[in-house]
């Protein structure tokens, strides 16, 4: 069965193999959980319209203005 989770407002939801979660919402923030979607904790990033997750964990996202960023993983 599905489960509401408390996010709110979002646009896109990348998930990693490691059950991280990121989610870009429709004001062009990025939050991210790392307990499977219990919590999320809102980033520093703004900006963005989409998300996604390399196989090696490099974040990938999409600006409104249509350009791609990436962030490696840690």
């Amino acid at each position: 069965n599905w489960t509401r989770t408390s996010a709110t407002g979002m646009a896109d939801v990348a998930v990693g193999a490691e059950g991280q979660i990121y989610l870009a919402g429709k004001n062009g923030t990025v939050w991210f959980s790392t307990d499977r979607g219990v919590n999320f904790t809102q980033t520093p990033a703004s900006g963005f319209s989409r998300v996604a997750i390399g196989l090696d964990n490099t974040l990938f996202a999409v600006g409104n203005n249509a350009t791609l960023w990436k962030l490696p993983a840690n």
